[in-house]
């Protein structure tokens, strides 16, 4: 559809000619400060909470392109403290030390800012995707994790959704999902009590497919019924080539047309086959339809088989063996997608959830992971609530694994940093490290989230008394009131 974030994309580079102009003019940088606060008023106001400004990047020579209006953005930004634009801060080897001390800020950390992508990780998914080089280098981060070459496409952010548990289930129960019944057919045929890990894994990997292709088919559909009822001469005319074509932005008119698939309750479903290939198959603890009564009953009356499961290695630690099956997913996944693009379109994986992944929770059963009925999925491509106690070095290895350039589609790894932690020179070097570090290992995103425990509890308790508080809600923030 056409209802997706209206982002400002690299405004430090296409504004700064008129930035440059403005001063040479006469005009004081106070007062270019002041126009700028009132846009981001207005977009406060009118807009998005997910609209993104791109900070700084490359150039097709490699120099960053951070610059004065750069600074500007950043201190009215700042200064202001409000949910929208989300601060894009796109960072690479050279970008500038004093100003990426700007960005690790207590203040910023407070609201759940900025968002740091890394510049060479998010060209090469491009590059992955299939885009010339020529159109790399004009790249932009799109709303909360889109990574879009600017006025040359249309993006549908939400495309699909496949719940990896749900293949989970089938697999290991004859087909059919533990609670309920699915409202199509599918070919897949059902592996009657595998005798063998491998052969409950190919079970999985087989209806994994169809849902997957089944939700690729739903999504052509919608796009097609959208094309043919819904043209939008009004966007097709801001993306280059709709006008001299003479073709609507979903009919060829522009130069790219990317439907995300997202990957929902892939590290849950990692996490959950290691669990019964350690407890059924190699220690033979116990058999399958232990684990399916069990997670059937929401483990009621399993209590001591539940904390045998959440006491195993989970995902989000850098234990190799346990992140090994999030990566053999992973790679599974992202070839199913990607054989469905064509010339015309292209089908982008994603671990993207925002924060759907605590509804999608909602409705789903137990899962052999140690989940409870109800409770959220695990975030983006970060580990399942609760499971990363190793530390935030740990978790990016276990991020890092996933071999991230296929996931064109984009994806956040979420870290919390309380944003006291942050206040001296010493505290923002080890979370530069930090980001560079995952960056170099290929890591497409990270989000920050600092707000404080108490502060939070207290806002709950009287919400009245903190109107003023903004909180991160998944890939943007917005009012906690």
């Amino acid at each position: 559809s056409s209802d997706a974030s209206i982002s400002l994309g690299r405004f430090d580079q296409y504004a700064l000619p008129f930035y440059r102009h403005s001063l040479a003019g006469g005009n004081a940088e106070t007062e270019l400060e002041q126009q700028f606060a009132a846009l981001v008023d207005k977009l406060n106001h009118y807009g998005d909470a997910a609209c993104a400004l791109n900070l700084g990047g490359l150039d097709a020579a490699g120099q960053d392109q951070c610059n004065a209006l750069t600074r500007l953005v950043v201190r009215v930004c700042k200064a202001k403290l409000k949910p929208a634009p989300i601060l894009a801060a796109r960072i690479h080897p050279e970008f500038p030390g004093d100003l990426f001390d700007e960005l690790i800020d207590p203040a910023l950390f407070a609201i759940g800012q900025p968002t740091f992508y890394g510049e060479e990780s998010c060209r090469n998914a491009l590059r992955k995707r299939g885009v010339p080089e020529a159109d790399v280098v004009r790249w932009a981060a799109n709303s909360c994790m889109g990574l879009a070459v600017e006025g040359c496409e249309v993006s549908n952010m939400w495309g699909g959704v496949v719940n990896f548990l749900l293949p989970l289930e089938l697999a290991l129960n004859g087909g059919k999902p533990f609670h309920k019944a699915l409202p199509m057919e599918l070919n897949t045929s059902p592996a009657q009590a595998p005798e063998s890990f491998a052969e409950l894994k190919e079970s999985f990997l087989g209806y994994l497919r169809e849902i997957t292709d089944f939700c690729i088919a739903s999504c052509r559909a919608a796009t097609d019924l959208v094309r043919c009822e819904r043209p939008n001469p009004y966007l097709s005319a801001f993306l280059n080539h709709c006008t001299e074509r003479g073709k609507d932005r979903l009919d060829g008119g522009t130069d790219y047309h990317i439907a995300i698939i997202e990957a929902f309750g892939l590290v849950n479903a990692a996490d959950a086959l290691y669990a019964i290939n350690a407890l059924c198959f190699d220690l033979k603890r116990y058999c399958l339809d232990d684990l399916i009564s069990a997670a059937r009953a929401n483990f009621d009356g399993h209590e001591a088989l539940l904390q045998e499961i959440r006491a195993l290695p989970k995902y989000g630690n850098g234990n190799a063996d346990v992140d090994g099956f999030a990566v053999d997913l992973a790679d599974h996944f992202q070839r199913i997608v990607r054989a469905h693009s064509s010339a015309g379109s292209c089908f982008a994986p994603s671990f993207h959830t925002l924060n759907a992944h605590v509804g999608a929770g909602e409705k789903c059963g137990a899962s052999l992971d140690g989940r409870r009925a109800g409770e959220p999925l695990a975030k983006n491509i970060g580990a399942s609530a609760g499971n990363a106690t190793a530390g935030l070095t740990a978790l990016i290895r276990s991020a890092a694994a996933i071999d991230q350039a296929p996931f064109f589609g984009g994806q956040a790894l979420d870290i919390s940093i309380e944003a006291k932690l942050v206040g001296n020179a010493e505290d923002k070097r080890k979370v530069q490290a930090l980001i560079q570090t995952y960056f170099s290992l290929g890591g497409l995103q990270v989000q920050v989230n600092g707000l404080c425990p108490d502060t939070l509890a207290k806002a709950m308790e009287k919400p009245d008394a903190y109107r003023d508080l903004i909180v991160r809600i998944g890939g943007y923030s917005d009012y906690f009131n």
